[in-house]
């Protein structure tokens, strides 16, 4: 019995560690891709550990002045051996990187599963 999904929500917060520049407050919109069996899909994979090798890899590109629009991409890598592709738009208010109307940052992150309404 696969019990994976829900519509029950789980509270999260992410660390980055991050080169390069990005200030901005956003609105993501996106979405992820699993690479691996379905039925390998849980909710403990929204969850992510640097010290275990479980890292979430990402990239980001705005054009900002004051308003911002963007794009971000992720990798995270899973226990099971397969990823979690992810891309998202940003929209929302971000500071340019100097005179050049752009912003841009690659970096690795954790995840942390604050509260799990299913449980």
């Amino acid at each position: 019995m696969f019990i994976g999904a829900s519509i029950l929500p789980i509270i999260t917060t992410t660390q980055t560690v991050a080169g390069g520049f990005s200030v901005d407050a956003t609105l993501n919109m996106g979405g992820a891709n699993y690479l691996g069996p379905v039925s390998d899909i849980n909710r403990g994979m929204l969850q992510t550990n640097i010290g275990q090798g479980d890292v979430t890899y990402t990239g980001g590109f705005g054009i900002s002045a004051l308003a911002k629009l963007g794009a971000t991409g992720g990798y995270t890598s899973t226990p099971t051996g397969s990823g979690i592709v992810s891309f998202s738009i940003n929209a929302g208010l971000g500071l340019p990187a100097g005179d050049a109307p752009v912003n841009a940052s690659l970096g690795v992150s954790n995840t942390f599963i604050l509260k799990d309404f299913r449980k």
